[in-house]
């Protein structure tokens, strides 16, 4: 690196050939761009700790990650030196404590680099989270949902951050970049949020959106309904390469940045302090009704909480900036739509309101605007590593 920014100084003093030698230099700019693209900055270790998880001999190692390639993590096994091969990252940081591991980190000890396809998701096998809607103020206004923040299950499992998602014909599979969170502890009562510790990792909250424009309640979207059962599906839930633990959760939610982009055209840029509701008022919101059937999903009531708890295996994802793909039929649009649905006389066959819809449905998906196969999308969050995801095709169709 330092010798190819030695070469750019002399190139750059080169009197002869001026136009050729700065096409040499943003040549090699680009090839310095492209290879540190995915590499990301670990939080310091006064500010967090960084935990990855990878298996080795049928066990889960937890890795304190110290440094970020793009392709590999590189750190300390953690759990061969203390014997502590818990599923649940915080077991460790609670077992030794922040400034034990603040000293392996400085000292001798042996460091291994584990790949990003080798490191586990995020979420294990547990498949029930919450998610947040509208919990960004501009995120509402594009979407023309200005209601007040809401939840909803998220029943799937987490997939890596190197990850891929089919998209069928007839899908609007639209992205969404979150900052997720996880406790360290199961949390029954309000009183409780307040004694855990809080873990941070970038997500991805994909969305059919066909799909949850025909299931919606648009007289009262806060319902979630329609909600879970688009947000559910296989490989709609990505996560990032490891959790973070900060010291102080507030102070390092003002410094995250959400990015996504789509084919490297950035699409959602955005601090993640701009939400509206934080983590502890999202998980004392879960709290309050959570435990209460209201929700559906595949057609059959559930909770938002497994039981009554805010279990410490579950993530909250607290929301999306602007930026989404999604935007609702205009006024103009649902007028035209309603008096052709009358003088076809479609009234026979469905009401007006899934008629509009169903119509928007097929021209939107004719007009490839939503995500495409070959479509590569990448979401990062300052700290919290990258997801990298890509598009795949199948030509199945489905209802």
């Amino acid at each position: 690196m330092f010798g190819g920014i030695s070469v750019l100084y002399q190139l750059l003093n080169n009197k002869g050939s001026i136009m050729k030698n700065i096409l040499y230099v943003c040549s090699l700019l680009t090839v310095f761009i492209s290879v540190n693209c995915f590499s990301s900055e670990i939080a310091p270790l006064e500010k967090a700790l960084t935990l990855a998880q990878f298996e080795k001999v049928d066990q889960e190692h937890t890795l304190l990650v110290l440094e970020d390639n793009g392709d590999s993590v590189i750190g300390i096994d953690i759990s061969a030196i203390s014997k502590n091969f818990s599923k649940n990252r915080f077991d460790l940081v609670q077992q030794l404590g922040y400034e034990t591991l603040r000293n392996y980190a400085k000292s001798d000890l042996p460091k291994i680099s584990v790949s990003y396809e080798a490191l586990l998701p995020l979420s294990g096998g547990f498949n029930h989270h919450i998610g947040a809607g509208i919990n960004y103020p501009e995120h509402g206004e594009e979407t023309g949902q200005k209601t007040e923040p809401f939840l909803f299950p998220k029943i799937v499992q987490s997939t890596g951050s190197r990850t891929s998602i089919r998209v069928h014909p007839n899908q609007l599979l639209d992205y969404e970049v979150e900052l997720c969170a996880r406790f360290s502890r199961d949390i029954k009562q309000v009183e409780e949020i307040k004694t855990g510790m809080v873990g941070f990792f970038v997500c991805g909250d994909f969305t059919d959106r066909a799909q949850l424009m025909r299931l919606i309640d648009t007289s009262n979207p806060q319902s979630g309904i329609g909600f879970t059962d688009a947000k559910s599906q296989l490989g709609y839930f990505p996560t990032g390469p490891y959790l973070v633990v900060p010291r102080n959760w507030k102070s390092m939610l003002a410094e995250i940045q959400l990015k996504l982009s789509v084919n490297k055209i950035t699409k959602q840029n955005s601090p993640a302090s701009k939400m509206i509701l934080s983590v502890d008022e999202l998980a004392t919101k879960a709290l309050e009704s959570g435990s209460e059937p209201r929700w559906r999903f595949k057609n059959l009531a559930t909770t938002l909480l497994v039981g009554k708890t805010l279990k410490k295996e579950a993530t909250i994802l607290t929301g999306t900036p602007e930026g989404v793909i999604f935007r609702p039929p205009s006024g103009g649009y649902k007028f035209r739509k309603v008096v052709r649905y009358i003088f076809t006389g479609s009234f026979f066959k469905s009401g007006a309101k899934q008629y509009v819809i169903e119509q928007y449905i097929n021209e939107l998906v004719s007009q490839n605007k939503y995500l495409q196969p070959n479509d590569l999308v990448e979401l990062n969050a300052t700290y919290l590593g990258n997801i990298i995801v890509k598009i795949s095709s199948s030509s199945n169709t489905i209802n």
